[in-house]
């Protein structure tokens, strides 16, 4: 089945026009930054020194002058974006898809890195564009893998520092040794969803439990007392999850599968600056 129909790649196209044009309002000069040896805008002269690439020299200015100097010029930074996408069991568990809702939000990402003149990182590949990016993610799902495995992506990928951007449900403790050893790598955004019978179950009675990750299979009854002590729980869980991540300088963002996965990105994207 299609994960991505005629119109989701409609409000996709029409996200990432909108960022474009977000991008484009703003005020020269605010996403530039001064680097040696760029191709763009020219900044200023300074005198050359052993390792400077030959190539920067201005020669007319040493006809003139006599001493050597090289040119120096602006660009833009090119922000290089890792997408890591939590493929493990409990993701599939649930109404409103939180794995689909996941792949949304890396698409949608994906189209806004390239708005923004960034690079795409997905599964130890770059992509140059979303029509390449695209049937990758539909096939996200066919392997499973711990977060923790789809973590170390990023940190047996690419070298280079950017933004990671986790998108799970983080039923996993052991996720922030991993998180942490990729935020070498750049910027953390965690993304955690829930599903909404996560949020609020509806049990009742006696049932069969099955934990999604290692099977265990625990029979309980369940009443008013069990979803007060659960709800408790999981607003623990949330709230630790929010704390560390404050902690740790990553931002942290919680939704549920059955959100609008455009206004869960035009959230992020209006709190980060890109879109007015």
């Amino acid at each position: 089945m299609k994960k991505f129909d005629e119109r989701f790649l409609r409000q996709l196209e029409n996200l990432r026009l909108a960022v474009r044009k977000s991008v484009r309002g703003r005020k020269e000069g605010e996403r530039s930054t001064s680097r040696r040896g760029g191709t763009s805008d020219f900044v200023a002269h300074r005198e050359y020194s052993p390792g400077d690439d030959p190539r920067s020299i201005d020669w007319s200015l040493y006809a003139r002058l006599g001493d050597l100097f090289v040119r120096e010029f602006s660009r833009e930074e090119s922000l290089l974006l890792h997408l890591v996408v939590d493929s493990s069991s409990s993701m599939y568990i649930g109404k409103g898809g939180k794995h689909d809702l996941a792949l949304q939000l890396a698409a949608g990402l994906g189209a806004v890195a390239w708005a923004e003149t960034a690079r795409v990182f997905f599964r130890d590949r770059f992509f140059e564009t979303l029509g390449a990016l695209l049937p990758v993610l539909e096939q996200a799902g066919a392997k499973r893998e711990s977060p923790g495995e789809a973590l170390q992506s990023v940190t047996r990928g690419s070298k280079e520092s950017g933004m990671v951007v986790f998108l799970s449900d983080l039923w996993e403790d052991s996720l922030r040794k991993p998180l942490l050893e990729a935020s070498s790598h750049g910027d953390i955004v965690l993304l955690h969803i829930l599903s909404p019978e996560e949020v609020s179950p509806s049990l009742s009675g006696r049932h069969r439990l099955i934990d999604s990750e290692n099977g265990e299979v625990v029979d309980r009854q369940v009443g008013p007392e069990e979803l007060e002590m659960y709800q408790r729980g999981l607003e623990t869980h949330c709230d630790e999850w929010k704390r560390w991540s404050s902690d740790h300088d990553i931002r942290y963002l919680r939704c549920i599968s059955n959100d609008d996965w455009a206004e869960i990105l035009t959230r992020m994207l209006r709190e980060a600056g890109l879109y007015r």
